[in-house]
């Protein structure tokens, strides 16, 4: 009596799905091995593929026609699962590749502090006439010039520290 070879494995599960996998058993599982039920659906469908192909009638030339064409749907139907597989892989991989190009398009863009306002234009610049030295007294114009360009600044140097915080 042969004893095929996995009825050594037990009962696992896993070593059935693997055999069958590797065209060793032509059982899926221990269920449909002890229901006596085989899963060798690729010598069916070669059986079935061939008595069509014999079943081909007409001229010659129809015939190869008629042949190549169903060869053609058959490795069709046969990479269909693969071609599906990749194509999901695909549409995984697009979509993952614009997801990352979106976030980096919507993240908020750090711009450079804008630049200082140009100085006010009714203040006057500090030159030696309106320096206090000791050959040359302030007059109360100079003062009061001083005092805008002061205030001036002063307003320039607060506009400015509003404007960063």
């Amino acid at each position: 009596m042969d004893i095929p070879i996995y009825y050594f494995l037990g009962s696992n599960t896993f070593a059935y799905q693997l055999l069958y996998l590797l065209d060793a058993t032509a059982f899926y599982s221990q269920g449909l091995h002890a229901l006596g039920i085989q899963m060798d659906s690729s010598s069916k469908i070669s059986r079935i593929r061939s008595r069509e192909l014999e079943g081909l009638r007409g001229p010659t030339w129809l015939k190869a026609m008629q042949r190549v064409l169903l060869k053609c749907v058959y490795t069709s139907l046969d990479y269909a699962q693969t071609g599906l597989i990749a194509a999901v892989f695909f549409f995984k991989m697009m979509e993952w590749w614009y997801q990352s190009a979106e976030e980096r398009m919507s993240a908020p863009t750090v711009y450079p502090p804008p630049p200082p306002p140009p100085p006010p234009k009714g203040s006057v610049k500090l030159t030696k006439k309106n320096v206090a030295t000791p050959d040359n007294k302030f007059t109360a114009d100079t003062r009061i010039g001083t005092a805008a360009t002061i205030l001036s600044l002063l307003k320039a140097w607060l506009a400015n520290v509003y404007l960063i915080c």
